[in-house]
């Protein structure tokens, strides 16, 4: 996994399949991407809407964290 990443436009994640598993290594990579950049882009993924989900559960700033839908409310899901 390689991120990469533009001052303008947030990271471009590389050189990772979401629709597996990630290390507990590459799941604190995103995370920190996130953080650093505030919004990571990931190109040619093909996920259902439950890894979505899944993927977006993790990177989230704590267990209890809810997901939010973009209006401030809570998701019901990540995806439709």
């Amino acid at each position: 996994m390689a991120p990469r990443h533009d001052a303008l436009s947030g990271a471009v994640i590389e050189n990772v399949d979401l629709s597996k598993p990630l290390s507990d290594d590459n799941r604190q990579a995103l995370r920190q991407a996130l953080v650093d950049h505030g919004v990571s882009f990931f190109r040619e993924q093909t996920l259902t809407p439950e890894q979505h989900v899944a993927l977006a559960r993790t990177q989230r700033r704590s267990a209890t964290d809810p997901l939010r839908a973009v209006d401030g409310t809570q998701a019901r899901a990540a995806v439709s």
